[in-house]
């Protein structure tokens, strides 16, 4: 099968918005295969704490294994900006429904960094002859690291609140260490270990001392605050 892209990470909705630009992708995988469904798959949206759908069997998009749907946000009394929305997904597989649910949030501002191989190349120009799956882009490994990005950032606390990407406003605070990482990825693919690692410490350094310096939006509303940092770790324990 062809490749076809699906972010790991949690999926975020804009405020107010229609999303066609930003919809929510699914892809059955099954015993870690992706897989064909019989047709689109329907959806079913919950807001956070209610029984009541505010979206009832819908059809998604369905295109090779991956299937779409953007999330109509614009009537705003019934979309407000939370966390936890649940998304049920129905897909029919050989006449066999398997149900999913993936939990999705309502935000003010999404998180985009313009990363692409480009600014990889300003920094390192050996990538100018490399290529990651037969192209010379890097589009799906700058994809993966993306998903990293939002597991390191959503598992620090703010306050006494779980910090979340969208309240980052200034995305160049991020693209500029997370340019590091992606190169450490793209040579530790290439197994050259040393620049890998090179790379790695580098992005250590400097994401510490980004994610302590941000001014953080953490009321959502499209401002940034007035402290500076305030992040820090958690871990849990079961």
């Amino acid at each position: 099968m062809a490749w076809e892209h699906r972010p790991l990470r949690r999926q975020k909705l804009r405020y107010n918005s229609d999303n066609a630009d930003n919809p929510l992708r699914y892809q059955l995988v099954f015993d870690g295969e992706k897989q064909t469904p019989d047709e689109a798959p329907t959806i079913t949206i919950y807001r956070p704490g209610s029984a009541t759908a505010l979206v009832t069997d819908d059809d998604m998009t369905l295109v090779g294994t991956v299937s779409t749907y953007a999330v109509d946000t614009t009537t705003v009394a019934d979309w407000p900006v939370e966390q936890g929305y649940r998304a049920r997904i129905t897909t029919t597989l050989s006449t066999v429904e398997y149900v999913s649910d993936i939990y999705v949030d309502v935000v003010k501002h999404l998180l985009r960094l313009d990363v692409g191989v480009d600014q990889l190349e300003a920094l390192d120009e050996r990538l100018v002859a490399m290529q990651h799956r037969s192209g010379d882009t890097f589009a799906e490994l700058i994809e993966a690291v993306r998903d990293e990005l939002q597991a390191r950032i959503e598992s620090k606390v703010i306050g006494d609140k779980k910090l979340l990407e969208n309240m980052i406003l200034d995305a160049s605070r991020v693209a500029i260490p997370a340019r590091l990482l992606i190169l450490s990825r793209v040579f530790e693919e290439k197994r050259d270990y040393e620049t890998a690692d090179r790379y790695k410490s580098q992005f250590d350094e400097l994401w510490r001392a980004t994610m302590s310096s941000i001014r953080y939006d953490t009321s959502q509303n499209q401002e940034e605050g007035s402290t500076i940092g305030g992040v820090q770790s958690f871990r849990l324990v079961y």
